[in-house]
């Protein structure tokens, strides 16, 4: 034992193994072996004949003096060790972090002071997993890869590997890696993520399997029917066959450039009723595409329509246009031989409204006019699906339009205008200007401004008309 002087003259007797305490434990180490919480302290021995034992003080969450910490297995803190220079402390709450310090004994009784404290981080590492792609799922070109990430602290990064080398980080959530395929052989690919907390507690996703296909080759596609200068009439089959060398996923008929139909199911066909169409001559063609847009095309076959003519002509009585009301009452004949199937009136591109018919006449109620040029077609069906179509149109005007009040030579001039091109009209222009032909003291307006229009015009200005 020594002793130590004090100002007030008492003396302090310390083991003298206390000073070399504090250098030998600057060693101390710890380690966690598993996550149960299981933490192992290894020290350096104090090679002085004095030193009796060892006990080791534990505290969780604060490293504030003492270290008086509980809940371990073997006791609250301090821990008898005796004579060891390690000790496993077991039982701890993972979700949080521990201070550690180790003191020297002597037979007395008489401890050292703390040696370093040693933080052992909080356990808990984060969970991670991949949103998209799914596993064994397809992709090319850009694709972006989500994932989900959580701590009971906080996650501070989370990192995608691909086939085990890092690609990206991303420190904040919604966590995206944007993965450019393109450059990629196809092939199988795997992908997983990394998740760190602040005391580097790592969390690992499952593997997701995922196969790139960077198709670069179009599918083939040819049509099969109707043959090269076919003569056709009534509904035909079209038929087309396409490969690819991964998979064809659609294939769409055209007739003169217009889409017919799409197929994604072979074998690829469409039963074209060409009773609607003009007698005449058509140019078939197909498309395939397969799943990366890839596109081929057939060569075009020219086949001649010839349904003959049909056996009934519509007409549409004349209106007296422009109307102040989104409704009103049309109503025409068909004539030919037979009576009609069906009637129909179609307001601009809406579905077509089935038309009341009594003996070679019909009538039809017509709603939802809009302000300016409205488009009427009427459709007379015959027995053998053959179809005679008839057009009008109707201005309907808007609340306080000007087109009843006298024309003017100023009106004339801007019609003129409107016909020649160089302005463009405006609804209430159109309805006030388009008054040609004028057939038997009515105008049935054509939906242009044209030149037969300011002829009519200047005849209404100078009282010709």
């Amino acid at each position: 034992m020594r002793c130590f002087g004090r100002d007030d003259g008492v003396g302090i007797c310390k083991p003298r193994f206390m000073t070399m305490l504090l250098l030998v434990f600057v060693s101390l180490a710890a380690r966690a072996t598993c996550l149960a919480s299981t933490i192992s302290l290894t020290w350096g021995a104090v090679t002085d004949s004095e030193v009796a034992g060892y006990k080791v003080y534990y505290k969780r969450d604060s490293a504030t003096l003492p270290l008086d910490g509980t809940g371990a297995v073997q006791g609250a803190s301090p821990v008898d060790v005796a004579n060891l220079t390690e000790a496993t402390i077991t039982g701890l709450d993972p979700a949080h972090p521990y201070y550690f310090a180790i003191t020297a004994y002597n037979s007395a009784g008489i401890e050292s002071p703390y040696s370093n404290l040693v933080l052992i981080p909080e356990l808990i590492p984060p969970t991670a997993s991949i949103t998209y792609p799914g596993n064994n799922a397809t992709v090319s070109g850009t694709v972006s890869v989500s994932a989900l990430a959580s701590d009971n602290v906080g996650v501070t990064s989370l990192e995608f590997y691909l086939n085990g080398v890092l690609q990206a980080s991303d420190s904040a959530a919604p966590y995206l890696y944007q993965w450019n395929t393109a450059a990629l052989a196809s092939g199988t690919y795997t992908v997983f993520v990394k998740a760190y907390d602040a005391a580097g507690n790592v969390g690992r996703s499952d593997t997701v399997s995922v196969s790139v296909v960077n198709d670069r080759s179009a599918p083939t596609v040819a049509l099969s029917a109707p043959a090269n200068n076919a003569t056709l009439s009534g509904t035909v089959a079209l038929t087309a066959d396409a490969s690819d060398n991964v998979a064809v996923t659609r294939v769409e008929f055209y007739a003169n450039g217009a889409l017919l139909s799409a197929s994604n199911v072979p074998p690829y066909s469409f039963n074209w009723n060409t009773l609607p169409l003009a007698d005449g001559s058509y140019l078939l063609s197909a498309k395939a595409y397969d799943a990366a847009g890839n596109l081929g095309q057939s060569g075009d076959r020219t086949v001649t329509v010839a349904n003959g003519t049909p056996s009934l002509t519509v007409s549409i009585n004349p209106l007296s246009t422009p109307v102040t009301h989104p409704s009103l009452t049309i109503s025409g004949s068909v004539i030919g031989s037979g009576t009609p199937a069906s009637v129909t009136v179609q307001l601009g591109s809406g579905v077509p409204t089935l038309a009341a018919s009594s003996g070679n006449s019909w009538n039809c109620q017509l709603t939802g006019l809009g302000v300016g040029n409205n488009l009427v077609t009427v459709r007379a069906t015959d027995q053998s699906g053959r179809i005679s179509t008839a057009v009008t149109s109707i201005v309907l005007l808007d609340s306080g339009s000007p087109a009843s009040d006298p024309i003017t030579l100023s009106d004339a001039q801007l019609a003129l205008e409107i016909a020649l091109g160089d302005t463009a009209p405006t609804a209430a222009q159109l309805a006030r200007f388009d008054v040609a032909p004028y057939i038997e003291g009515q105008s049935h307006p054509n939906g242009l401004v044209d030149t037969g229009d300011v002829v009519v015009l200047l005849l209404k200005l100078v009282g010709k008309l």
